[in-house]
């Protein structure tokens, strides 16, 4: 074992992520070992992992920020004559966490239903992961009563425990968790432990709640791409572009865009990333997305106002008058959201101002 785990340290200092290198950690994560810690920061429990077993254990800031009490949560675990492996996995799945392993060592992670919780977990909701864990859903049908107390539904279905008990049905035998998330995807759904319950929702809705979360940002003349990357890591929402939209911007907006976002929440700073560079975003049920405003197909619902089709650019910003020393509110409105009779009137000032522009821009002469 000392052997093994000198040789992927040493991998691991000069650099070079290889198919052998990987094989070396797989293999160290494979020995028997014995470790123990009782009532340790989590920081610190991990720093005497990587210093007992030689296989280095990373774990991000925004990861520890989603423990019970961040940096302080302490923990406790006890390995004895198992695999490393194993012994990661028991010491992490209670804290909704897991691992992968990487060129230079394992990667902790949080488990996507920690993550969805949008905040802070508390001890309460790791409690609620580990029972979705442990519960048979496939169940559903036959012992309705012990599952249907943890639940809670927020998705407009009449009767939504039949659709769920079928899909779980479907998706047959594993662990609880993963049973919940596949019949939940399977039905456009997914879930997230919320105090003592399990709450089932829509995923484009989760989004949407996950981008209410308080984000603070502070990107000064960076590439976007670089911005909406490190948006999407604060949010843990993947955060993505139809092709060729980014080209389509100008240069000095690609490669020196600032973004100040002090104490909004995410979905705010999505709005200030969207006025400024014109584009429009809409939430899918997997990821947000960033496309060109232009060619908006629009339908006609039965109370007379356009549904939007796809796109759905913002057209107007209503500013709100303010009493002195009050702060001015700005409203940005999109396509949708406006009467047909006022995307008439919009359309004409559009006309008026260009033709206004026209006669004050100076004519082009020859040479």
């Amino acid at each position: 074992m000392k052997l093994l785990t000198a040789l992927v340290g040493v991998a691991a200092m000069i650099g070079v992520a290889t198919p052998e290198q990987t094989q070396l950690i797989e293999q160290a994560l494979d020995q028997s070992t014995q470790f123990a810690i009782q009532d340790t920061p989590v920081v610190e429990a991990f720093e005497a992992l990587t210093a007992e077993t030689g296989v280095t254990a990373f774990i991000a800031p925004e990861v520890i920020d989603l423990l019970p009490y961040g940096r302080d949560t302490r923990i406790s675990a006890t390995f004895e004559n198992i695999s490393l492996r194993e012994g990661m996995t028991r010491f992490l799945l209670p804290l909704g966490l897991t691992f992968e392993v990487t060129g230079d060592g394992a990667r902790v992670l949080p488990k996507p239903e920690l993550v969805r919780i949008g905040h802070r977990a508390s001890w309460a909701e790791l409690d609620q992961i580990a029972f979705a864990r442990e519960a048979d859903w496939s169940a559903l049908a036959r012992k309705p009563e012990a599952l249907r107390t943890r639940i809670q539904f927020r998705v407009d279905v009449e009767d939504p425990w039949t659709p769920l008990g079928s899909a779980a049905a479907r998706v047959g035998a594993g662990p609880g968790d993963q049973v919940l998330t596949l019949a939940c995807q399977s039905l456009g759904w997914t879930w997230f432990p919320e105090g003592e319950t399990i709450v089932i929702l829509s995923a484009a809705d989760q989004i949407r709640r996950q981008l209410e979360c308080p984000v603070s940002m502070r990107c000064t003349h960076r590439p976007l791409v670089e911005v909406l990357q490190r948006l999407a890591r604060k949010t843990h929402v993947p955060i993505g572009h139809e092709p060729g939209v980014l080209a389509s911007l100008p240069i000095a907006t690609r490669q020196n865009f600032s973004l100040l976002a002090e104490g909004v929440t995410a979905a705010e700073a999505l709005e200030q990333i969207a006025a400024a560079t014109g584009l429009g975003y809409r939430i899918d049920s997997d990821a947000v997305v960033f496309y060109h405003p232009g060619a908006v197909a629009v339908q006609r619902e039965e109370t007379g106002r356009p549904k939007t089709v796809g796109r759905d650019p913002y057209v107007a910003k209503l500013a709100l008058p303010a009493e002195p020393g009050e702060v001015q509110v700005e409203i940005l409105i999109r396509q949708s959201e406006l009467s047909p009779e006022a995307i008439e009137a919009r359309r004409r000032l559009v006309q008026k101002a260009d033709e206004i522009l026209r006669l004050k821009l100076p004519q082009k002469t020859g040479d």
